[in-house]
């Protein structure tokens, strides 16, 4: 049912000032008519803030664009194109009636507010939306590369993404949203998937919301820590590790005797993990080798010195050796230069440029 403000929004002359306030007043309406729930934890704030809002900015417009055209409508409202929810109309009209949104934002404006609403994402996310910088977000998630919409050009998107990612800080919230939504769009076309890969032996930020879109955010170290300690009574998950392409992924448990012990298992379906093996012990420093010398479990019972500069890992009985720089470069970049998973795809005797490259996050590492 349509509500009184869209109704209204018709009987008025074209004016920014006046579809903003229409658009204030359909969402107020909407909150009113949706109280709080009884229990208003997070999720329900985020739902109740979302239904609100959802299609208001374009639902409003449209009425005007009917009877005016969509260039005069953009034209006027361009006057309060500062204004976040106007911006939401703007983006709005852009995707749906085939204008471009970097005629009337620049990729700084962009990103700038797609990074805003992120932060405000992470830290208060029940509450975030138009107000916030939702508008940008939302055009960066929306673009389709395989679709007809001319809002923006597969280069620029794809620029803006990665220029997005430079800015945004090291938080597995964000960089999920990003890794699941616009750099996986992107990766459906192939020549973008292999950027994706090459950039992630580099770029931190890449490395990471890729290895969140393969995990499916926490959902893949959930069910491996599952699968470990499903009949196991009395038995903790002190650390759970996955390897950067997610073949693997290794669980390290508090036993009821005190003792340690890590399960390796291997990936063999969205959220589905096959126990292969157990070393029964765990917390020092050890590389067990899978299925073959080329790969395997690397365990460090403390981390390097802050002004380290490589870290040699050897099998014994073989001497520490250095390995050539392009190898070098090849194994610190499978972590993306981070601390990162206690799976390396490396050889068995490697030098990296930067021991925090190898060492594994988490209580694996301790």
């Amino acid at each position: 049912m349509v509500s009184g403000s869209l109704r209204r929004i018709v009987d008025v002359e074209l004016d920014a000032e006046e579809i903003r306030a229409a658009i204030m007043a359909e969402i107020s309406g909407r909150l009113e008519a949706s109280p709080p729930d009884a229990v208003d934890d997070a999720i329900a704030k985020h739902n109740r803030f979302h239904r609100a809002e959802s299609g208001v900015p374009f639902d409003v417009c449209e009425p005007v664009i009917d009877a005016y055209g969509s260039d005069a409508v953009l034209k006027e409202l361009s006057k309060l194109r500062e204004d976040p929810f106007i911006a939401n109309a703007i983006v709005d009209i852009c995707e749906i009636c085939d204008h471009r949104i970097r005629d009337f934002y620049s990729g700084e404006e962009i990103v700038s507010a797609a990074l805003a609403h992120l932060i405000a994402s992470s830290d208060e996310w029940w509450s975030s939306g138009l107000a916030t910088g939702q508008w940008a977000f939302s055009a960066l998630w929306g673009h389709d590369y395989e679709g007809t919409s001319c809002a923006f050009e597969d280069d620029e998107h794809f620029a803006l993404v990665i220029e997005l990612l430079d800015r945004a800080p090291m938080d597995d919230d964000i960089l999920f949203l990003m890794g699941d939504g616009p750099l996986s769009h992107a990766a459906a076309i192939p020549s973008r998937y292999e950027r994706i890969q090459e950039l992630a032996k580099t770029h931190p930020q890449v490395a990471r919301a890729w290895f969140m879109n393969l995990t499916d955010g926490q959902r893949e170290f959930n069910s491996i820590k599952a699968t470990v300690l499903a009949g196991r009574k009395d038995v903790v998950a002190v650390a759970v590790e996955i390897a950067p392409d997610v073949d693997y992924g290794v669980v390290l448990t508090a036993l009821p005797s005190g003792h340690l012990r890590d399960d390796l298992l291997r990936h063999v379906g969205h959220c589905e993990w096959e126990p292969i093996s157990d070393s029964g012990g765990g917390g020092g420093i050890q590389w067990t080798p899978i299925e073959n010398e080329e790969r395997g479990i690397l365990r460090f019972s403390g981390e390097a010195p802050p002004d380290a500069k490589a870290a040699i890992i050897e099998s014994n009985p073989s001497p520490a050796t250095s390995i050539p720089s392009s190898r070098a470069r090849s194994c610190a970049a499978c972590t993306g230069g981070e601390p990162g998973p206690a799976i390396l795809r490396t050889r068995r005797i490697v030098s990296v440029p930067s021991a925090n490259a190898a060492t594994p996050a988490g209580p694996l590492a301790r």
